[in-house]
């Protein structure tokens, strides 16, 4: 009996719980917290003419070859200087991301054939937590919006506010705390 007591006391100082953060400052966010402050001024359908020239990659191929050889940061030799993010499935380059060096607060994900699947626009331009990030499809309804509570952990939230995920670095959670699958990213940081 004790030595259950014992390993019931472990596992409850170890299970990093997924309902709660608790950050620097005091603020706790519980899903319903998290949900409300991510919503709080976001538009549900953006003006897409100022995007026209991003609904398709013009560099795909050079974009995917230097994700897939580990580069992530591009210089003006390759076009535009930029950064890039590879998400993969079984080990296969499914989605890849971009951030244009003069505009950091946008995020663009394409498709493997190079075709605008979402536009993420930060809605807070500073580098302090949380930050509040909304996605839009190609053209431009609300897709969903992320509310980062720190450079590793974040809420997720369909259009109509459906609680999708909380993540802790690669893993996501359901609201339950139980673990679900999750593409695994590489770099854009």
């Amino acid at each position: 009996m004790k030595r259950i007591i014992i390993l019931l006391f472990f596992l409850f100082l170890t299970i990093q719980p997924s309902g709660a953060l608790t950050l620097e400052g005091g603020v706790t966010y519980t899903v319903e917290t998290a949900r409300a402050a991510a919503f709080d001024g976001v538009e549900t359908k953006i003006d897409m003419s100022p995007y026209k020239e991003y609904l398709k990659d013009l560099y795909t191929l050079t974009n995917q070859s230097c994700i897939e050889r580990g580069i992530y940061y591009l210089d003006a030799s390759y076009g535009e200087p930029r950064r890039l993010g590879g998400f993969y499935t079984f080990g296969i380059l499914t989605t890849y991301a971009i951030v244009y060096k003069r505009e950091p607060y946008h995020t663009y994900y394409y498709s493997r054939d190079g075709t605008l699947l979402r536009i993420d626009i930060i809605t807070k331009k500073t580098q302090k937590y949380p930050i509040k990030e909304a996605a839009y499809t190609p053209t431009g309804e609300l897709k969903a919006v992320i509310f980062h509570v720190s450079d590793q952990e974040g809420y997720s939230f369909d259009r109509d506010g459906k609680f999708l995920g909380h993540w802790i670095g690669d893993y996501r959670y359901t609201e339950k705390g139980r673990k679900i699958p999750w593409s695994k990213r590489k770099s854009l940081n």
